[in-house]
């Protein structure tokens, strides 16, 4: 999956002293399942590598892949869309 970056462009008016996240986050099942239809394969035309192999050295996997909004998952930042509500940004599409 490709990286996006989300540049701020406003302050955020910080709720990390409640504990509380902004970020309209994927779930763990929502990342997979975003994995999963692309193939483990990067999502960048330019990229198209494996996000996820054998862990080096061990008997495991390493992920590499990062699940990208295509709007911005919190407010404050390039391409949010107020029109969207929580649900519909943690969605796989």
């Amino acid at each position: 999956m490709s990286v996006s970056p989300e540049v701020s462009t406003t302050p955020s008016t910080s709720l990390a002293s409640s504990g509380k996240s902004q970020r309209d986050n994927f779930t763990e099942p929502t990342k997979r399942l975003l994995a999963q239809r692309v193939g483990w394969l990067c999502s960048n035309p330019e990229c198209t590598k494996p996000t996820v192999g054998p862990q080096k050295g061990g008997p495991g996997t390493m992920n590499i892949g990062v699940a990208a909004h295509i709007t911005a998952a919190s407010e404050g930042f390039a391409r949010y869309d107020a029109r969207l509500t929580p649900e519909e940004r943690k969605a796989p599409g």
